[in-house]
């Protein structure tokens, strides 16, 4: 973690700025307990980054609190939670809180604007724009990643196991051009980031028919909530899960089931945040004290999932298909 020092002088109220006032704008430069922190607020809506991993966070500002969700890949691997800050009366300062999605444990996270980005009442374009994460398209999902600092990009295409496409290009601020290939096919395109960050739109064109399509994508919010109700082919046997008490919460059942040479019923309650579903089970019937946790993350097809479960003796892998 980065301690946050914070320097009383050379800090300037924002023009206009009232103590206590509710019309609050989050768009500015912040500097945070986890690095510099840059945010845009359009209507009530706010996209931005932070450093030093180039983590993106979105969500909605009601006033002088913010609720937001964040996501960061770091080596290779993608994580994101949730985070909530409320602005202090003094107007440039914040202070709140993040946690892992699903997690209950939360951590401090406070901040002070050390810029106003508001021109003339309007949004100042952000300085940079990087071109990485998930993004939803009609037919699929695409995947960039850019490193801060590189104009390279690269990522695919997913439509389909049979249907995926390599990309590779460059960025020019607010453009990428790209080249495609995958399943026989090639060709190029040129996209065009909307001004809030939350998507791009653009085209691409076949280089062997000449066809012109357009491709449009908004980004992949970390709490998408993936529905995991149905009945999934599990190792354990026919796995029914339907929805609980609320729209984060499953109940599941899988009958005649089978693990490590006992059977009997098996019955989860399970939580999902975003992509990911975690659960505890037990089982009743013949024999009893069977009992575990477990997790599992919904793939890109999202009619598989592929996780872990746990019965008090070790780990295992645990994968289920959508009947």
């Amino acid at each position: 973690m980065v301690l946050l020092f914070c320097i009383a002088a050379c800090i300037v109220k924002p023009a206009g700025a009232q103590d206590g006032r509710e019309d609050f704008n989050w768009s500015g430069i912040w500097e945070t307990s986890y690095g510099r922190m840059e945010l845009s607020q359009v209507g009530n809506r706010i996209v931005g980054f932070y450093e030093p991993n180039f983590g993106r966070v979105y969500g909605i500002a009601r006033g002088r609190v913010c609720d937001l969700d964040w996501s960061v890949v770091i080596d290779g691997v993608s994580s994101g939670g949730t985070a909530q800050f409320k602005l202090l009366a003094d107007d440039i300062s914040f202070e709140g809180d993040w946690s892992f999605s699903g997690a209950r444990e939360k951590y401090g996270w406070s901040g002070l604007r050390t810029a106003d980005r508001l021109v003339s009442g309007e949004l100042a374009q952000p300085d940079y724009c990087l071109w990485r994460g998930r993004w939803d398209i009609v037919d699929g999902v695409i995947y960039f990643e850019q490193d801060p600092g590189s104009d390279e990009v690269t990522g695919y295409i997913y439509m389909s196991e049979e249907m995926t496409y390599n990309l590779s290009g460059k960025s020019d601020g607010w453009y990428l051009n790209l080249n495609y290939s995958g399943n026989g096919e090639s060709g190029t395109g040129t996209l065009i980031m909307l001004s809030d960050l939350s998507g791009f739109t653009g085209s691409i064109e076949n280089s062997g028919s000449g066809e012109v399509s357009e491709l449009e994508g908004t980004f992949s919010s970390v709490r998408n909530r993936e529905d995991f109700s149905g009945t999934w082919i599990t190792g354990w046997g026919l796995l029914e899960l339907r929805p609980g008490s609320n729209e984060d919460h499953y109940e599941g059942t899988v009958r005649e089931a089978t693990i490590s040479g006992s059977s009997g019923t098996i019955y989860l309650d399970a939580f999902t945040a975003g992509d990911m579903m975690w659960f505890t089970w037990e089982m009743d019937g013949r024999t009893s004290g069977m009992e575990g946790d477990g997790r599992v993350r919904m793939q890109i097809d999202r009619r598989n999932f592929r996780g872990v479960y746990t019965d008090g003796t070790g780990e295992y892998e645990f994968v289920g298909k959508l009947r």
